[in-house]
């Protein structure tokens, strides 16, 4: 048997979306963008959401929404995906990197507060594999600092805990909805917000900064529009949107099915030596992908590649930011300044989860990884 790593789930009704949407007069950014941040932000709660082109370029609009930039410090976590650290970096502001709580890898309040100097303008905590990071206290932080808030949300649509979701308490949020995401539509992304200045400032920007989108101009019939600041082209279109919009009338049926297969995934490798994903309690994690965590780091590449051998796809989400060449020489990361970081990266393998995984496909993961475990670890 083979099992893909990931399988991405448009059905006949998303296809049919998209079909529907690309015989209109507008594929760009039109009525079916519209209709999917309206929906979009319903589902979050929160009075705005602005489809882009990626979560990568919605940190980069929000970050110029808040007038951060150059000769500005913002903290954020030493283990996440580089686009993180990249989107800031497009504004000139320096990013400084704080250790990760070693059960969820999230960023440590502790740890980030530590690193506030006068020069700092944001916190930025990363809901890695779909847990939500403790927003109560970066708030906490955030206040008695004066500093801005933004999440990195990008695996983490589905995320709650009691008195909080994504966005709920930070100045704004970035969502990703790439190829692997829990809804999606290949690439894109969305700002989403509870400020209506942050929100006016995000449309402004993905869209060169033109003031009168093409759908305004069309639909008043005025040609006349003015350029207020230099902006970016990060606007969603609407055949990504056609494809978003049916996956999110869907979203809770389909977390249902993940949340079934984590269960029978932490049941069956809690003998296995592997350490399974930790989620607080009272969370509830969007389980956008799960890690096992390995004893020692020798043993990842011999184990990964008995399970690709089998036909079991797996990855590694992700390597510690101080390893990779750019990270280290340019921005003087060393391994041993973010212990928790480092080990989470060197030691963490992602097995397949998604909602189409057969049960069939599901029983030989987990047979195919107890084997594997047993003859290596």
């Amino acid at each position: 048997m083979k099992v893909d790593f990931y399988r991405h789930n448009l059905d006949d009704e998303c296809i049919a979306s998209l079909v529907g949407a690309a015989k209109q007069v507008f594929i760009s950014t039109g009525p079916k963008t519209q209709e999917f941040e309206a929906a979009f932000a319903s589902y979050l709660n929160l009075p705005h959401a602005i489809g882009t082109m990626s979560c990568t370029h919605s940190l980069y609009l929000a970050w110029r929404a808040l007038n951060v930039g150059a000769g500005h410090e913002v903290i954020v976590p030493a283990m996440t995906f580089v686009a993180t650290i990249e989107a800031l970096m497009l504004t000139g502001a320096t990013p400084v990197f704080a250790d990760v709580d070693p059960r969820t890898g999230l960023l440590d309040p502790t740890c980030a507060e530590r690193k506030i100097t006068p020069r700092t303008k944001a916190v930025c905590p990363v809901h890695l594999y779909g847990t939500m990071a403790p927003m109560d206290r970066f708030r906490e932080i955030a206040d008695r600092h004066s500093l801005l808030l933004v999440e990195d949300a990008a695996h983490c649509v589905e995320g709650k805990v009691p008195g909080f979701s994504p966005g709920s308490l930070s100045d704004a949020v970035a969502f990703s909805f790439y190829a692997t995401k829990n809804i999606t539509c290949g690439e894109g992304g969305a700002v989403a917000t509870r400020h209506a200045e942050v929100s006016h400032r995000v449309r402004l920007l993905r869209n060169h900064g033109i003031n009168r989108s093409a759908i305004e101009r069309f639909t008043n019939k005025v040609s006349a529009y003015d350029v207020e600041e230099y902006g970016f082209k990060s606007n969603m279109y609407d055949l990504q949107a056609a494809l978003l919009i049916p996956q999110l009338a869907k979203i809770e049926v389909n977390h249902a099915r993940r949340e079934a297969i984590v269960r029978e995934y932490n049941n069956a490798f809690g003998d296995t030596g592997l350490t399974p994903p930790y989620v607080p309690p009272g969370h509830k994690s969007a389980l956008h992908l799960y890690t096992v965590r390995l004893p020692d780091e020798q043993r990842r590449d011999e184990f990964m590649r008995a399970l690709t051998e089998m036909g079991v796809g797996c990855t590694v989400n992700y390597r510690p930011l101080s390893s990779l060449t750019f990270f280290r020489t340019q921005l003087n990361m060393r391994d041993e300044d973010y212990p928790n970081a480092t080990g989470i990266g060197k030691t963490t393998v992602s097995l397949p989860l998604y909602p189409n995984l057969t049960d069939g496909e599901v029983a030989y993961v987990i047979d195919t990884v107890r084997k594997t475990a047993r003859n290596i670890l």
